[in-house]
């Protein structure tokens, strides 16, 4: 009998662990207590380079083994196998329950950074994180591919006394917020619960009404009274 798709998904998802076990073994123990370690709740792709781990790991909630996966989800126009993520983690960085960060991504949390998860967040591919401040996800967050999201413009603008204008700012998304692909996420910017932002967007600012759709750039209410699951 011809196998499934289910079961190639499967066993596809399995051999993407296995490569992945002697670099998730060496993520858990250096980045979080060996009590925490032994659970292994971190997985990462065999395919993920670790450019910086001198950073602050924590995990809130009950372990488990993948409780955390980096590198590791995918899409349907993904090569998981050619894919590279890299992670640069110098600062912190909060789990607060399951997490998935797609192949090809890029994480980077400055000294000065904390990047915090809620509960189940999960993204498909590509997405870009540069913290400097502070990035903040709320619960049941979906990030698409090809999605940027930072806290800071990285040069400094100044005005005509010398005095920098443009100070990082820290992101902040509600619970149950959707993105869609190729949006960009800017400094200050504040979601509200339940929003969905379409598409190619360009986020700033603060949006504090729920059950909207954020499109457009820059991003504005083109839709009230939506929800999505």
């Amino acid at each position: 009998m011809a196998e499934t798709p289910k079961h190639k998904n499967k066993f596809g998802e399995f051999v993407r662990y296995v490569l992945g076990m002697p670099r998730s073994i060496c993520v858990n123990f250096r980045c979080l207590p060996f009590r925490q370690a032994i659970h292994l709740p971190i997985l990462v792709s065999h395919r993920t380079r670790c450019r910086s781990l001198r950073g602050e790991i924590t995990i809130t909630g009950p372990l488990k083994v993948g409780l955390v996966k980096i590198g590791l989800g995918t899409s349907q126009v993904v090569d998981f196998w050619r894919e590279r993520t890299i992670i640069d983690l110098r600062g912190k960085v909060n789990f607060g329950g399951k997490c998935k960060i797609g192949a090809g991504s890029r994480i980077f949390v400055a000294e000065s950074g904390t990047l915090s998860f809620s509960d189940n967040f999960h993204n498909s591919s590509h997405l870009t994180i540069l913290c400097f401040k502070s990035i903040t996800f709320g619960y049941d967050n979906g990030q698409s591919w090809h999605n940027t999201i930072m806290d800071s413009d990285q040069h400094a603008i100044l005005d005509s006394d010398g005095k920098r204008i443009n100070e990082d700012a820290p992101i902040i998304f509600g619970n149950r917020v959707w993105c869609g692909c190729h949006s960009t996420i800017l400094k200050g910017t504040v979601v509200a619960d339940n929003v969905i932002i379409g598409a190619n967007s360009c986020v700033s600012g603060r949006h504090l009404e729920s059950h909207v759709i954020l499109a457009g750039n820059p991003a504005k209410t083109v839709k009230n009274g939506v929800d999505w699951k």
